[in-house]
Order: C-alpha cells, then structure tokens, then sequence
C-alpha cells in the first residue's frame, strides 16, 4: 500500500512565510551582511529557536526563497506557447501576474531589497534564457536580433514591475501585465493606438 504524500503544516509552512517575509522586509532596509538571525526572528515575532528550527542561518533562507522563486517562474515560463503568444503575450504576463498576486506582501519587500541583485540577475537569466530559447524554436529570425529584443523586453518587464511595487499602486496590477503584453508586440504605437 502506497503512503499518501503528507502535507506540510499549516503552522509550519505560516512561520517560514514570516521568516521569509522578515528577511525580505529586513533586505529592503540594509545589506544581507547585515542581518543577523536575532533580528529576522524579532521582525518574524518568533523566538531564534524556533528560527534554527527550520534554517542555519539567514542565507539559508536566501537560498531557499532563491531556489522557489526561480522554479516558480520556470515553471510559468515552461507553459507558455511561443507560436500562440507571440502576438498576444497577455497569457504570459498572466502567469507572472498570477505569480505576484499569490503573496504581494512578500513580493513587495523583494522588490525593495537592496541585496536582491543576485536575485533579480537570477530571474531575469532565467527568463531571458527560456523565452529566447522557446522564440528560436518557434521562430526564424537572426539569433542576435531576438536576443536584442528579449534582452529589452526582460529587462524593461523587470524594471516596470520593481516601479509598481515602490509606487502607489494607483493602477492595478493586471492593468500594468495588460500594458506590458501591448509594449512587447507593438512598442509605444501599440499604446498610442489604445489611447486614440
């Protein structure tokens, strides 16, 4: 008789996420050499016990929220069509959308941090690798100019998203991911021709 996988505990799986989160927010205000265990345990409001019950240090947890994020996104990246959503890739920046949507609190503080420079090189790697990858498959055009395109459209996604969360948020996140799949089809002419 197979065993059933179990599922992790709730409250196991609540006091990571405030580890995590704690980090992050600590990373949005000094350097990752800069933390110690104590501090990310009093922001978690937990005791440092309970901290090493779960990690040995805090770039333990680097490596963890690291290793998730990326397999996150490459997993999102793996589902998308290059053939259907070259000219309309809203189903993409669906998937990303759906992504941040799932832990925006989180995800806010990531975008703050001021250490997050592996990260988002890590991130932004990975998409471009994939997405090139998938659009040469698809597609035949010169290898260097797609690389071009998918260097800017990366690197500009990155950077529109990072603006959002260190802004108001006055404009919904789907609206931004909607723009964005209209920037990278038809460039500013394509947001010129919304407006008229």
């Amino acid at each position: 008789m197979e065993e059933k996988e179990k599922k992790p505990d709730r409250r196991v799986l609540k006091t990571k996420k405030a580890i995590r989160n704690a980090l992050a927010q600590l990373l949005a205000e000094k350097e990752l050499e800069e933390i110690t265990v104590k501090e990310v345990a009093d922001t978690a409001d937990i005791n440092r016990k309970t901290f090493y019950n779960y990690y040995a240090g805090v770039h333990q947890v680097i490596d963890e929220i690291e290793n998730e994020i990326i397999s996150t996104f490459d997993q999102a990246i793996r589902e998308v069509d290059a053939r259907r959503d070259i000219k309309n890739p809203y189903t993409f920046f669906e998937k990303i959308t759906a992504i941040l949507n799932q832990d925006l609190d989180f995800y806010s503080h990531l975008f703050r941090m001021r250490g997050n420079l592996s990260l988002s090189y890590k991130i932004t790697t990975l998409l471009k690798t994939k997405i090139l990858k998938s659009f040469l498959q698809e597609h035949s055009c010169d290898p260097q100019e797609a690389e071009i395109f998918v260097e800017y459209a990366v690197w500009g996604m990155m950077a529109v998203y990072e603006s959002w969360f260190n802004s108001q948020r006055s404009t919904p996140l789907e609206e931004i991911s909607q723009k964005l799949s209209v920037v990278c089809v038809y460039g500013l002419a394509g947001l010129l021709r919304e407006d008229s």
